[in-house]
């Protein structure tokens, strides 16, 4: 099935991410991207979300607290922390098969 939020986004897959640890999410938390859009909604809690654009280096933080809404662009190099208890629900533009598959490693780290 297939998802439209506010017309900028169209979703192929949903999941949602109980958060039970303080934690880094998504390659190790050190960064990757994948050639798809991604879309994540904060329902409880707080995640911090690092961006880099991969031509100039700049780098951006996103925090986003309860329905807070991130779109994480294809191909943008991301990286993401939750809180303990936080809940969000993530989209997908493809079906994600697996790590090794859909995510190309990034080096984005937290420093």
């Amino acid at each position: 099935n297939t998802t439209v939020f506010r017309n900028d986004f169209t979703a192929k897959q949903a999941k949602v991410l109980y958060i039970t640890s303080d934690c880094l999410l998504g390659g190790a938390g050190n960064g990757h991207y994948h050639n798809y859009a991604e879309l994540y909604i904060t329902l409880r809690g707080k995640v911090q979300f690092l961006f880099e654009d991969m031509a100039t280096k700049e780098r951006t933080m996103h925090n986003a607290t309860e329905t807070g809404r991130v779109i994480v662009p294809k191909n943008m190099p991301h990286a993401a922390k939750a809180r303990r208890g936080t809940v969000l629900m993530g989209f997908t533009e493809q079906i994600f098969t697996s790590g090794e598959a859909d995510e190309k490693a990034y080096p984005l780290s937290w420093n």
